[in-house]
């Protein structure tokens, strides 16, 4: 069965209706989808496997930015899972990808981090460029950062399950990362240049085989790194002249595994994404008076709709106990005063280019 209603819920805050990116984006994905989990705040009881890696995934990431300690990175990818009936098939993947992801990218990063974990709420803005008085969308912002030509930028994470050819096709009509950018454009009294999706893949590289003779295999569909493969061609002594095809097909994929695309945004283009953000928040506002529907085209476009079985009546219905309810609509926003963090990003707002909140590393991370 599921639990009883929630006595407190997020979904207001000083009157005001709070949306988050991920709300909106399920609710241009299906309205039942919608329905079930910002309305009814259900959610499967079963745990998401990929949801659960991506957690703890960007819980050391958060680490790691926030002081660059391996180690510590380590025990908050423990942490994150300690709870967790998966935790222990997922414990040495997600510690695997971040010593990777570490090693891959410690002497590359060369900007400054500003923030971590950034908790953000503004008003929509109507096409007259007014505040709404009664709609807010909130975020929290993973990473901020300035690279060393001064601009500032969005940092998000990802995690994919293998490669996707269509990947670039996908972040770039990804709501969440749009709404994401707009939120901290409109925040920041130096707004941002735009957006870097940080991709790491849910695998770690292929150690390359050694052979009887003690030379590396040839085998040319090997899933690995560059590093990894040129690492064990010098270990072993093999001439790297015998695995040239290799060779330039790794370093063709060399972001395989860590692959960070950017994605600029002009003001004209902001201010587009602002307007696509009212329309849908209009929309799911005026859909609330009205019966929900679903969408049938998007019940396996991501794998199985985890609300398939309340649609079409199967064994996962209301009375099954496959389903639990949630104490607030959205859950990373627990602790947080939001009327508070609402008078501080006003006030960010109307401070001028120049104010050093742009400029000093200010973690924030929320309980």
């Amino acid at each position: 069965m599921l639990t009883q209603s929630p006595k407190t819920d997020l979904i207001q805050s000083a009157g005001r209706e709070i949306l988050t990116p991920s709300e909106l984006m399920a609710f241009q994905f299906c309205r039942l989808y919608h329905e079930y989990r910002y309305r009814h705040l259900m959610i499967p009881l079963e745990e998401n496997e990929r949801f659960t890696l991506w957690k703890a995934v960007t819980r050391g990431l958060s680490s790691f930015y926030g002081g660059f300690d391996l180690t510590n990175v380590l025990v908050a990818i423990e942490e994150s899972l300690h709870e967790s009936h998966l935790g222990p098939e997922l414990l040495s993947l997600a510690q695997g990808m971040l010593k990777n992801y570490v090693a891959h990218w410690k002497d590359r990063d060369d900007f400054t981090v500003l923030h971590i974990d950034l908790p953000l709420i503004t008003p929509i803005v109507t096409p007259s460029g007014r505040s709404s008085r009664i709609q807010d969308l909130a975020c929290i912002a993973p990473l901020v950062i300035e690279k060393p030509d001064g601009t500032v930028w969005l940092m998000i994470h990802r995690v994919i399950a293998r490669k996707e050819p269509n990947l670039a096709e996908r972040l770039e009509t990804d709501l969440r990362v749009r709404a994401m950018a707009w939120i901290l454009n409109r925040s920041l009294p130096c707004g941002i240049s735009g957006v870097i999706v940080n991709v790491l893949r849910a695998k770690l590289p292929t150690e390359p085989e050694v052979l009887k003779s003690g030379k590396i295999s040839k085998r040319a569909n090997i899933d690995t790194t560059l590093e990894k493969f040129t690492d064990a061609l010098n270990r072993s002594g093999s001439d790297p002249a015998d695995y040239v095809d290799i060779l330039e097909r790794l370093s063709k994929e060399k972001d395989s595994f860590f692959l960070r695309r950017e994605r600029e945004y002009t003001p004209d283009e902001m201010e587009r994404i602002g307007l696509e953000l009212y329309v849908i928040s209009r929309d799911l506002r005026r859909a609330s008076r009205e019966r929900p529907y679903g969408n049938s085209n998007s019940c396996t476009l991501y794998s199985s709709c985890s609300y398939l079985d309340l649609c079409t009546g199967g064994s996962g219905s209301e009375g099954s106990g496959a389903y639990l309810r949630l104490e607030y609509k959205h859950p990373a926003f627990t602790g947080v005063d939001l009327d508070a963090l609402r008078l501080e990003n006003g006030r960010r707002r109307r401070r001028k280019h120049s104010d050093l909140s742009c400029q000093v590393t200010t973690p924030a991370s929320v309980q």
